[in-house]
């Protein structure tokens, strides 16, 4: 496959993000986000995070050209601009689409529309390989824990994604979120819970605990609601018991964290022995990778690389610079999508939800 280079632009939610990627090589990239400003709301509010992302989206983009190694300077010096479509907040999305239609018009260039999960999930082929490893190439199997989405994907040769499992509620960064917000941490609210769990210490893993939901054994789709059910009835039990600090916060966060990824761990458990290498099954997989804002999670990460070594199975996680929403991931999926070029690139529209959902079928475009 030829190596082509792109300008990618992200800007699904509250990130405002561009980046210029050659193959696996993120050349350049320049990342704004917008955390401080909508912590006040206890969550993103979609028409500041629109308003937000046309007041910055020309300095993101004119900052990464400006990071480029030599022998990139202006547009004309990349091959395509490649955007995110969806799915995420149409309004902000509309930004990132506008912008990167002028910059392909501007420039003669044409446009390359990625969905905002596939970015994710080619986020994986950024890892540094291990020693001895080649680099990650399709397919392999693929658990992506965001805040809005909480999937298992098989991923073909060709990046085509399957959706083998998903949440019935809650994504589990959404979860963390929420149980952020019951203890009234800031935003980003899954850091800042998994930083007061980390402070439990030795008071971490006792009697204390939040059994992870029992979703249909046969099914791989995992529930988190009840988890946070559960922490709310805990917060309300200490009040009226009189004794504030028993459990402790950092008690309750660490029993928080440890059921999310129970939960998720569960599944992979479950995904493995239906899909691992030693299934048996006709597209068995020898590697898994995880991705999303949630895969930036330490515990998350450890236990992925433990579930991997019992199945004998390679473990492949996303570095975490590029865990969060960024355009370094959806420039290394563009290689893998089609370009627009004439009326399909400038009548190319955004949209809110991904047809992963409608078929259980993603195939890049």
């Amino acid at each position: 496959m030829s190596e082509r280079t792109f300008l990618a632009i992200e800007s699904s939610c509250d990130e405002t993000a561009a980046a210029i990627v050659r193959g696996r090589e993120v050349l350049a990239e320049s990342i704004a986000t917008q955390a401080e400003l909508h912590e006040r709301f206890g969550g993103v509010v979609p028409e500041i995070a629109s308003r937000r992302h046309l007041e910055l989206v020309d300095m993101v983009v004119r900052d990464t050209l400006e990071r480029a190694p030599e022998g990139i300077e202006q547009l004309s010096d990349v091959d395509a601009i490649a955007v995110t479509q969806g799915p995420g907040l149409v309004g902000a999305l509309l930004v990132g689409v506008a912008a990167a239609k002028a910059r392909a018009w501007a420039a003669g260039l044409p446009l390359v529309p990625v969905d905002h999960l596939l970015g994710h999930v080619a986020s994986a082929l950024l890892a540094e390989p291990e020693p001895g490893q080649p680099p990650l190439e399709p397919p392999f199997l693929c658990v992506l824990a965001s805040g809005g989405h909480t999937l298992l994907l098989d991923v073909d040769e060709q990046m085509g994604l399957t959706l083998l499992g998903s949440t019935r509620d809650d994504a589990a960064g959404e979860a963390f979120d929420k149980g952020a917000r019951l203890l009234g941490l800031p935003m980003p609210g899954g850091p800042a819970l998994s930083q007061l769990a980390a402070s439990a210490g030795e008071e971490r893993g006792g009697d204390l605990r939040f059994t992870p939901a029992m979703v249909h054994q046969d099914t791989l789709d995992t529930s988190f609601a009840g988890i946070k059910t559960a922490l709310a009835v805990a917060l309300r039990e200490r009040a009226a018991s009189g004794a504030p600090e028993s459990p402790s916060d950092a008690q309750l966060a660490a029993a928080y964290e440890d059921a999310i990824v129970a939960t998720i761990a569960g599944s992979v458990r479950k995904l493995l022995k239906a899909r691992g290498p030693r299934s048996g099954h006709a597209e068995a997989r020898d590697t898994m990778a995880v991705v999303g804002g949630v895969a930036a999670n330490a515990m998350l990460r450890r236990e992925m690389t433990v579930i991997c070594e019992e199945f004998d199975v390679r473990s492949v996680q996303a570095p975490l610079r590029w865990c969060g929403d960024n355009a370094a991931m959806i420039g290394a999926a563009a290689r893998y999508c089609s370009e627009q070029a004439g009326a399909d690139a400038w009548s190319l529209d955004a949209y809110a939800t991904t047809p992963l959902f409608r078929s259980g079928r993603l195939v890049p475009n």
